[in-house]
């Protein structure tokens, strides 16, 4: 049987489809029959902000991972220097050990890895140091936390350790030569009481550790050096002693820094530094603006400044400020290239982020990077080098000011841009967790469980650090809680060990900083 096609469906078929391609979309009908008042409008202003240049005084830096030292002389800031103080802690392959009698030391030295040098130039980079070993003569405490916690009452300086003449050239290992009196005291020490490798912490409180300096470049020479050496770093005792009927017996004792108990969970430095630039301190940068590492000077905006700002746009737009509602709010800090294009990778941050210091009730110096910064669709700061700017983003955290009086707002809510670090940490020992390592370095470190807002996420403050709760120093005071090989953090944060020196424009300068605020008028409630 044939089956006969109706000759007419073709032709419906061809209506059918005509009558769909007839139909236009028009997304703008009703548009008109809107109130004006019930429009919401995109709008965006840029103002131009004031900037001050303050030093960065008291910020924490205890570090989990590195041992940072050297010094740098520049004609424009003057000198920086650094130092670290550490624990050097016999590492004993059993609970008692046996350093035998009849000691004759014969070397005791100290080997520290390189992570990774700062230098002013290129020409800086293999200059030669002379490197300094002290003893500690007081135990570290929970106010031992600080850049500039180091006074001189801490450490013998008119008696080094390390024996004269140590230099480096900032190659992959730098080697310290330590005395032959300080290696026989600590095996004095050892033999006395060979129990008391069972317990770390209670030979760190007979021998408290050490400080590790270079000299200064030469006044007037235009150079220098920040080394900046893994933490997991070793040293050795190597001697010959008489073990009962045993004479004559060649051994040694291995050696650890940073280490705090046996278990080795953590790892504790406190890296110091003083810096020559509180000249440049100015409540108005006009010509240029200064931004170092560390606790140099740092450019600093007004939180007053800034929502008087929002109070003005307001008042142009004749609403109040609960209307305005602010879908993204930016800083903008241009600089001019250098005429040495190097400067940019050895002295710029990678990311300039705004952060608070705070004040807390006990006394103590909190710095924190702004929520804003960890939040993935925010710009935390990254450098740009096609604009030859840095544009970091304040949205939530200017949302925030405004819920507060005028009169509410202090200098705990001011804005500083630091630079700040999204490198991965890297940790070279097999470890796991325990109670007294955890301890003691939780007790070295201020802001352990510390919350002084109150609000978790989400409320203009940021730098959270895993389980920790509140830790804006989580990378240079990682705890490495059963990781092995390698353990990184993606988190933005401080960076309280590099030496940077960028300059920025400043307030009068033609590409000068400024505050760029996208926003809706939210209609007015009936």
């Amino acid at each position: 049987m044939k089956l006969k096609l109706n000759k007419a469906l073709p032709a419906i078929v061809v209506l059918l489809f005509s009558a769909v391609s007839c139909i236009e979309m028009d997304p703008g009908t009703g548009y008109d029959l809107i109130p004006e008042d019930q429009l919401l409008k995109t709008r965006q202003k840029t103002i131009d902000l004031p900037v001050s240049l303050k030093m960065a005084d008291s910020i924490a830096t205890t570090s989990g991972t590195s041992i940072v030292f050297g010094s740098i002389n520049s004609e424009r800031t003057g000198t920086s220097k650094y130092g670290c103080a550490t624990t050097l802690v016999p590492i004993p392959d059993s609970s008692v050990i046996d350093v035998g009698s009849n000691r004759r030391i014969k070397e005791f030295y100290l080997a520290l890895e390189l992570r990774r040098t700062e230098c002013m130039d290129e020409s800086s980079k293999h200059i030669l140091q002379n490197v300094y070993v002290y003893r500690m003569l007081k135990d570290f405490d929970s106010t031992t936390v600080y850049n500039c916690s180091m006074t001189d009452d801490y450490y013998d300086r008119s008696n080094p350790i390390s024996l004269p003449g140590i230099t480096y050239n900032g190659g992959d290992t730098l080697n310290i030569l330590l005395s032959h009196e300080y290696a026989a005291e600590i095996l004095d020490i050892l033999a006395d009481d060979p129990a008391i490798v069972d317990t770390l912490s209670d030979f760190n409180k007979i021998l408290h550790g050490i400080y590790i300096e270079t000299g200064e470049p030469l006044a007037g020479i235009n150079e220098g050096r920040v080394n900046n050496f893994k933490i997991q770093s070793y040293g050795r005792i190597r001697y010959t002693a008489d073990f009962g009927e045993r004479k004559d017996i060649d051994t040694s004792v291995l050696f650890g820094t940073g280490i705090t108990s046996n278990s080795v969970s953590t790892y504790f430095a406190l890296n110091t530094s003083s810096l020559g630039s509180k000249g440049f301190e100015t409540e108005s940068a006009t010509e240029s603006i200064l931004v170092e590492g560390n606790s140099g000077i740092k450019p600093v905006i007004s939180s007053t400044d800034i929502t008087e700002a929002v109070k003005g746009i307001a008042s142009e737009e004749g609403v109040t400020t609960d209307r305005i509602m602010i879908s993204r709010a930016s800083i903008i800090m241009p600089y001019e290239f250098p005429a040495d294009y190097t400067e940019l990778d050895e002295l710029y941050p990678s990311i300039l982020s705004p952060s608070i210091k705070l004040h807390t009730e006990d006394g103590r110096v909190l710095y924190t990077c702004i929520s804003d910064v960890n939040i993935s669709d925010e710009d935390p700061g990254n450098i740009n080098r096609s604009l030859g700017q840095y544009s970091p983003d304040i949205t939530h955290y200017l949302q925030r000011l405004l819920k507060k009086e005028t009169d509410e707002l202090s200098e705990d809510d001011d804005i500083w841009l630091i630079p700040t670090t999204d490198e991965a940490d890297s940790n070279d020992e097999d470890t796991s967790d325990d109670s007294e390592s955890s301890y003691y370095y939780n007790y070295y470190n201020p802001y352990y469980y510390y919350d002084p807002y109150g609000y978790g996420y989400g409320y203009g403050y940021g730098g959270y650090y895993d389980y920790y709760g509140y830790n804006p120093y989580g990378y240079y005071g990682n705890s490495y809680y059963g990781t092995s090989d390698e353990s990184s953090s993606e988190t933005i944060t401080l960076d309280n060990v590099s030496y940077f020196s960028a300059v920025l424009n400043g307030t009068e300068a033609e590409r000068r900083p400024r505050l760029v605020i996208t926003y809706i008028i939210l209609p007015e409630e009936k």
